[in-house]
């Protein structure tokens, strides 16, 4: 009996100093995966397929990878004219393999819905808003992405229809 407790005590001895162990690299496997998951930058706004595939994320970082453009439009949500500039809207289409013969359907944050022609976006610099006068548009005024279209530029976009499809607060695009 003696032998058999004296056993017990040294297999409990021996979990108990492993124990220590296996609890750190526990902790330290957990660290590691919230740092990583630290690192994964947040996704903007994302290009769906019609299957509903990732066609492409939108990210801060991957914003510098493509055409820049702007222009000065009033817009009937402002008093004044404005200076817009973002990222050329085709050149995301294009990046996405989203052809001008496709229907989008763009979804804002706020839940607000419409359905456009990808012809629009090719047809002329439609662009994906980001700043205002050189401010960054935040989620709460407009962000992260706006789509304006060169109102002043043209007289057929002072439309109802133009106006509808300028949305902001961009949450997703899906190819219908």
């Amino acid at each position: 009996m003696k032998k058999i407790l004296a056993m017990s005590t040294i297999a409990l001895s021996a979990v108990l100093v492993a124990a220590p162990s296996v609890a750190q690299e526990a902790k330290a496997e957990t660290k590691a995966a919230v740092k990583s998951t630290d690192k994964k930058e947040r996704t903007l706004t994302t290009v769906y397929g019609k299957d509903g595939k990732v066609l492409l994320e939108l990210t801060e970082s991957s914003l510098e990878k493509f055409k820049k453009d702007g222009f000065k439009a009033t817009a009937p949500w402002y008093k004044q004219t404005h200076q817009f500039d973002g990222i050329s809207f085709a050149d995301v289409l294009t990046k996405a393999g989203v052809s001008a013969k496709e229907t989008l359907v763009v979804v804002a944050w706020d839940k607000y819905k419409i359905e456009m022609p990808a012809s629009d976006v090719f047809e002329t610099n439609v662009i994906l808003a980001t700043h205002i006068d050189g401010k960054r548009f935040e989620l709460k005024d407009k962000g992260p992405f706006f789509i304006m279209y060169p109102m002043d530029d043209k007289p057929k976009y002072k439309d109802p229809t133009y106006f509808n499809r300028s949305v902001w607060q961009i949450k997703e695009i899906r190819v219908k």
